[in-house]
């Protein structure tokens, strides 16, 4: 199966489990291929009275629910994940955006309000955000990689040094840098001892201890 990874390295862990519960065709075929894009898989439910059966089949760690116009229904699909399992990231995709259903988002603790036809970017910031305010590292690897970036941005932090001087100094490019340092790229051990040495660390440093 698929891997999320924001770019890293796929590993061997158990990959995040996302469930799609869209009752329109045409917005789960789109939703299916931004996560596609972004290596994610993602079980599809086109029936909201179907809902809860996917859950417990699926288990999922992440839900993108359609909430419908009517505050009643969309309430009512809330408290199926909530009901289902009150830890569950859900970020919520309105039909029809109205403060109702944006309250009742915030009511259920959804970790998202997002307006169809879903914006490409603001999904994978939810997704992040998601990710980030559970705890749920996707792999092993993306754990690492984000270490690892957080280690580098300190040490060049307190070197002084912007992106491109450090770009210079490793013949590595700025956006690849910048990459690494945000834990959305793996860097190579080629790489990480050439931004060692323009860092003037010790490539155990950058590893040691994680």
């Amino acid at each position: 199966m698929d891997t999320y990874t924001g770019g890293v390295i796929v590993g061997t862990t158990t990959p995040l489990q996302v469930l799609v519960a869209d009752s329109d065709e045409e917005s789960r075929l789109v939703l299916k291929e931004l996560l596609r894009a972004r290596g994610l898989h993602a079980q599809l439910v086109e029936d909201p009275n179907g809902l809860t059966a996917a859950l417990r089949e699926s288990r999922p760690q992440l839900v993108l629910l359609a909430l419908p116009a009517d505050p009643a229904e969309a309430e009512r699909r809330l408290m199926a994940v909530s009901g289902y399992d009150r830890d569950v990231c859900v970020i919520a995709l309105a039909d029809d955006p109205s403060v109702e259903t944006a309250v009742l988002a915030m009511k259920h603790k959804a970790l998202g309000y997002l307006v169809k036809p879903v914006d490409e970017d603001a999904l994978e910031r939810a997704i992040e955000e998601a990710i980030e305010e559970k705890g749920l590292f996707v792999t092993l690897e993306q754990r690492l990689n984000r270490e690892i970036g957080a280690r580098l941005r300190a040490r060049r932090g307190a070197a002084g040094l912007t992106l491109r001087q450090v770009a210079n100094r490793t013949g590595l490019s700025i956006s690849l840098i910048s990459q690494i340092e945000l834990g959305k790229s793996a860097a190579s051990l080629a790489s990480l001892y050439k931004l060692s040495r323009a860092l003037h660390s010790k490539l155990s440093q950058l590893v040691d201890q994680i």
